[in-house]
């Protein structure tokens, strides 16, 4: 059975805690961090609430273990936040990127100061990571295109939002464009990045569309290297 992300993630959490990430004891009086993006939408707002739930679970079976968590709303807050564990001497750190590219360097830094790191959902531009955990994102995009194909039935206009780059988004991206060869007839009227946040979504992609055009406008969150998606 597959679990929800929110869940995962804290299992990974209690996991740390229950096998030391791979150590044969528990060490006592360890100190776990927890670094991941702010609540700022539905599924980072479960990440955090879980985190929470997991927090609270872990101190009260595990007297000796201490848990912090750090939420940032953007890259360099999540760095900054990372600082800020690291000179609280945890020997753990569990964190899910924001940018994965932008957060390699302090995950290096996390490393090299000896303490064992656990990537989560987005992996780093350089795989320094003790462990990595990641979704299927193919099968994500896939499904997505699934689904607005069926809201369509099959005929209709729709708009792309995407995100971060990150492989992420390139499977989703690869995902969706595979399912999407089935339906010829939903046109992509336009793909503009939205790094993830429905705050940054373009006004001006509504006003591309005509008035008497069907339109599901589909959030995905993805985003590829180049400007424009290969969706165009």
């Amino acid at each position: 059975m597959k679990m929800k992300w929110t869940g995962l993630f804290a299992a990974i959490l209690c996991g740390c805690v229950l096998t030391g990430c791979g150590q044969s004891e528990q060490k006592k009086d360890a100190v776990i961090g927890i670094s991941i993006p702010s609540a700022d939408h539905g599924w980072t707002g479960g990440i955090v609430s879980w985190a929470e739930q997991a927090e609270k679970d872990i101190e009260a079976a595990n007297p000796g273990v201490d848990v912090i968590i750090s939420t940032g709303k953007s890259s360099s807050e999540q760095v900054a936040g990372i600082e800020n564990l690291m000179m609280k001497n945890i020997n753990k750190l569990v964190i899910l990127p924001h940018d994965p590219e932008a957060l390699t360097a302090i995950c290096k830094r996390v490393k090299q100061n000896g303490l064992e790191l656990i990537v989560v959902d987005r992996g780093l531009s350089d795989p320094v990571q003790d462990l990595e955990v990641v979704g299927d994102n193919y099968l994500f995009g896939q499904n997505c295109a699934k689904a607005i194909a069926a809201e369509l039935n099959g005929k209709g206009s729709i708009v792309v939002m995407e995100g971060i780059l990150c492989q992420v988004n390139t499977d989703r991206v690869a995902g969706f464009t595979e399912v999407m060869k089935a339906y010829p007839e939903i046109k992509i009227l336009q793909t503009e990045r939205a790094d993830w946040s429905e705050e940054k979504i373009p006004v001006f992609t509504i006003g591309a569309v005509k008035p008497a055009t069907t339109v599901a406008r589909m959030v995905l969150f993805l985003f590829t290297k180049r400007k424009r998606s290969p969706l165009t």
